[in-house]
């Protein structure tokens, strides 16, 4: 399905930088719905918003686009997205969130964290990269865990593949839906 949508919003010449921006707009409106109450919609805006994500890496990867200023431009609407939607809900719903929500997301942050340092050694590490700040970063970054053996990271990767970016996302949709049902 994702190649049909990725097919006809090429067709249409749909640069790829007006779905990053469509992401950051149904973000916004579902946060409005938020803060007027409106929770059902303002997830079914939320999880659309995740999905257009998904469309445009997809997009990216079967047209070989790559522009560093749009990556950057992704990369800055993904954080305002999951900064302004954690500012928004724990705001509302601050009375709502126990020790242990707080201690189940930042074992699922420090999972994701871990998975992502694993695929980056295991699948990234010797690709060519032309932008030497991410080189570094991640130099240092992966330095955490580049002395873990290869067999024993994928065994390790076999766990931590249901914690990346997209599965981390759907695992806090849960736990908001849990605490507002609460």
């Amino acid at each position: 399905m994702i190649d049909k949508i990725i097919t006809k919003i090429h067709n249409l010449n749909i640069p790829n930088k007006h779905i990053i921006t469509y992401s950051l707009c149904l973000n916004a409106f579902g946060l409005l719905s938020l803060i007027y109450g409106e929770f059902l919609l303002f997830i079914m805006l939320f999880i659309f918003s995740i999905y257009l994500n998904k469309i445009y890496k997809e997009y990216v990867k079967k047209y070989s686009i790559n522009n560093r200023y749009i990556e950057i431009y992704y990369n800055f609407a993904d954080y305002i997205k999951i900064l302004s939607t954690y500012a928004i809900f724990s705001v509302i719903y601050k009375r709502k969130i126990s020790y242990n929500i707080i201690y189940l997301s930042i074992s699922l942050l420090i999972i994701c964290n871990i998975n992502f340092s694993i695929e980056y050694l295991l699948f990234n590490s010797n690709k060519e990269n032309n932008d030497n700040y991410d080189k570094i970063f991640m130099k240092y970054w992966t330095k955490t865990m580049s002395w873990i053996h290869e067999d024993k990271l994928k065994r390790i990767n076999k766990f931590t593949q249901y914690f990346d970016e997209i599965f981390v996302i759907c695992y806090f949709i849960l736990i908001m839906l849990y605490i507002h049902y609460k």
